[in-house]
């Protein structure tokens, strides 16, 4: 078993150039790509790929993001308000667009290949590390002793990740992607923070879009702690497959079921290795990939020199 505290010492890459792809000043040019954990699951190369996919309930996630866009250098180090970042936000206008468009395609291969992508949300690890390590570890065919166990549920605490330098971004030369003076890159690490920005207004309005965007999907997410801690002490998770299987629509009003032998047909040729309801552009040539984004300086960010 690797050592974790041989992985810290020993992962030079990792501690110099976190988000290597927006590194200018690094010998990432000699990298054909690196894969990015923000894309949709259409446009990743790795048709056998295990995927661990971790959700957090869309109001806590704007929080953090609006905090990370103001932190974020290179991304404009957003001035506006907090009700103009959530109309962006419900809108999808934000950088890696719409939460219900990131999440939604995953969660449907999540149903579709279960082996393949396991789902795991921020409040479960929030609640129950430990256990909810060893799920992982059993997913990936790796099950861990109770020593090994112990110690990765330590190392991946939210107090350990915020004093690890590995994580918290506090010592390294990031000036061009990060100014601390405006957040830290760890911040509370807590369920339910969105009640100290949602008005009760903005909490109904985003209430309505949530039930329209994720209708008959089969996800059921958890917005208040104590909900998270009685849906944890009832199923031991908060994330529950759905019984039966759930029918997703393609946007274009289709039955997603009937394309299932195309879909397969596709995942073993290569073509497509991830069925998908949403029609997603092809993948950019990395070295024209240019990112515009409201919150953005007038000169566009170009994601890779």
């Amino acid at each position: 078993m690797v050592s974790i505290e041989a992985v810290r010492k020993r992962a030079a890459t990792l501690r110099f150039c976190p988000m290597i792809e927006k590194q200018n000043w690094t010998f990432r040019s000699g990298i054909e790509y690196d894969c990015c954990c923000y894309v949709s699951p259409l446009l990743l190369p790795f048709p056998s790929a295990q995927i661990i996919y971790v959700v957090r309930n869309p109001k806590d996630n704007a929080v953090s993001y609006y905090h990370h866009h103001k932190m974020s250098t290179f991304l404009g180090n957003f001035k506006g308000s907090w009700d103009e970042f959530l109309s962006h936000y419900m809108a999808g206008h934000v950088v890696y667009g719409s939460w219900f468009d990131h999440v939604l395609p995953y969660w449907k291969f999540h149903l579709e290949r279960p082996d393949r992508v396991m789902f795991v949300s921020f409040e479960e690890l929030k609640i129950e590390l430990g256990p909810m390590v060893q799920r992982i570890s059993q997913f990936l065919g790796r099950p861990l002793g109770p020593d090994a166990l112990a110690a990765v549920a330590n190392h991946c605490s939210f107090d350990q990740m915020k004093n690890n330098n590995m994580v918290n971004r506090e010592v390294l030369p990031i000036s061009d992607l990060f100014d601390m003076t405006q957040s830290k890159f760890m911040r509370k690490g807590i369920i339910g923070d969105w009640k100290n920005y949602f008005t009760p207004e903005q909490s109904e309005a985003f209430d309505t879009l949530y039930a329209e965007r994720m209708a008959g999907s089969g996800l059921d997410l958890v917005f208040e702690p104590q909900d998270a801690l009685d849906r944890m002490r009832k199923f031991g998770r908060i994330i529950v497959d759905p019984e039966p299987k759930v029918n997703w629509a393609r946007r274009d009003g289709t039955d997603s079921n009937a394309n299932n032998e195309e879909d397969k047909e596709q995942d073993s040729s290569g073509k497509r290795p991830f069925p998908c309801f949403f029609d997603s552009p092809p993948l950019p040539r990395r070295r024209e990939a240019v990112l515009h984004h409201p919150f953005m300086t007038p000169d566009p960010l170009t994601l890779t020199g």
